[in-house]
């Protein structure tokens, strides 16, 4: 009997080497099985990517089969007598069909039309019916790459039709994200390094070749989102001039067109404290706070003794300030000069540019900044001269 149960013990441990070999062996199975079904769902190529970039397939035929069917019903209307431009037509259409009131088209070329829907842009060009799929941010990194520097280039910065100006600096092209200098030291200028291609706005080619007798042949740029940061400066292609008019609250008093301007001529030796800014970047708000300035004239907000003068620029320049345009500041003309390549023996063959222009940011009591292109140099004059005016804006 003890025999037999030293047999039955020894069995027993037996037995339970064998289960717990059993039950480690089973475990490490069902460890991998796990890991393979996991890989099988969510791995490059696993179920679940192919589900979404089924679902991605379908999403992407759906619309590119209404792009192509609002641009079918474009065509029909259009020969019964619709005149509504294709890029608006095919807009109201598709936000119907695909329920997206956010959707946007834009124009990007003759025949090609950009849809931007659901984070993506579909590129349709209309002579072949071919649509192309980008990412927004593909997009944006494509048209922003480090390499393609836009300065040069003109702007038509509402995608109306028209040219509004010539690009001066291109923020994303990286040469200009060191201090530069045109002329003498007091044309130095640092530009910012907050504008990257991942905050940027985006933008096309909205004509192809444009040219303009004074800054040549050139493509021509058009925002396509407005919700990012401002990639670029422009130049006015003329220079700002007032035309003749009578005062309308006193007829009997006329004024002459005016090509030159006072920066402001009665605040001569008054401008105490400066409010303005010599800095890249500052030339917009220099132009809000002397416009102000020059209305408050007569008043404590105003400078003392420095009565308004109808020649002075802060009184006609108000429209286009409203607009988004201003004079630009010191380091602002400074970079226009040096980016495009401004000389002493070319600014006024070449591109028609006056030899003084103001700038808005003032120097002492006395006098403000002006850009002395016919000199090569940014300069400082009393504010009872007059010189031309040039505006810039951004977009």
């Amino acid at each position: 009997m003890k025999k037999e149960a030293q047999e039955n013990k020894t069995k027993f441990k037996n037995n339970g080497g064998i289960t717990l070999i059993a039950l480690v062996i089973t475990i490490i199975v069902l460890l991998i099985l796990a890991g393979v079904t996991i890989v099988t769902l969510t791995g490059e190529n696993g179920l679940l990517q192919k589900a979404q970039g089924a679902k991605e397939a379908s999403t992407d035929g759906e619309i590119d089969e209404q792009i192509k069917l609002a641009y079918t019903e474009w065509q029909m209307d259009n020969m019964k007598g619709n005149t509504e431009d294709v890029a608006t037509y095919l807009q109201t259409k598709l936000r119907t069909a695909l329920n997206d009131n956010e959707l946007v088209v834009n124009k990007e070329g003759d025949g090609i039309y950009v849809v931007t829907t659901n984070g993506k842009d579909y590129t349709f060009t209309a002579s072949s019916g071919s649509i192309e799929v980008e990412t927004a941010v593909e997009r944006i990194k494509k048209s922003t790459a480090v390499a393609d520097s836009y300065v040069g280039k003109f702007a038509d910065i509402d995608a109306d039709g028209k040219v509004d100006g010539v690009i001066f600096v291109d923020l994303l092209t990286g040469s200009i994200k060191e201090t530069q200098q045109y002329g003498n030291t007091n044309g130095t200028y640092t530009l910012p390094t907050d504008v990257t291609a991942n905050n940027v706005n985006s933008y096309y080619i909205s004509q192809a070749s444009y040219t303009d007798s004074k800054f040549g042949t050139h493509e021509v740029i058009s925002p396509k989102t407005t919700t990012g940061k401002k990639r670029f400066y422009i130049m006015d292609l003329t220079n700002f001039t007032t035309a003749a008019y009578t005062d309308e609250e006193d007829e009997t008093k006329s004024y002459p067109a005016y090509t030159s301007y006072y920066w402001y001529k009665n605040a001569y030796s008054h401008m105490s404290p400066l409010i303005t800014s010599n800095d890249f970047g500052e030339g917009k708000e220099n132009t809000r706070k002397m416009i102000a300035k020059w209305n408050a004239a007569g008043t404590t907000d105003g400078y003392t003794d420095s009565a308004q003068e109808n020649q002075d620029i802060w009184k006609h320049v108000g429209t286009k300030y409203s607009q988004g345009w201003f004079i630009p500041s010191r380091a602002e003309w400074s970079a226009f000069a040096n980016e495009l390549g401004i000389t002493t023996s070319n600014y006024n063959s070449t591109y028609g540019l006056s030899s003084y222009y103001w700038s808005s940011s003032q120097y002492y009591a006395y006098g403000a900044w002006l850009a002395r292109l016919g000199n090569g140099n940014m300069s400082s004059y009393t504010v009872y001269n007059t010189y031309a005016v040039r505006l810039a804006t951004t977009f």
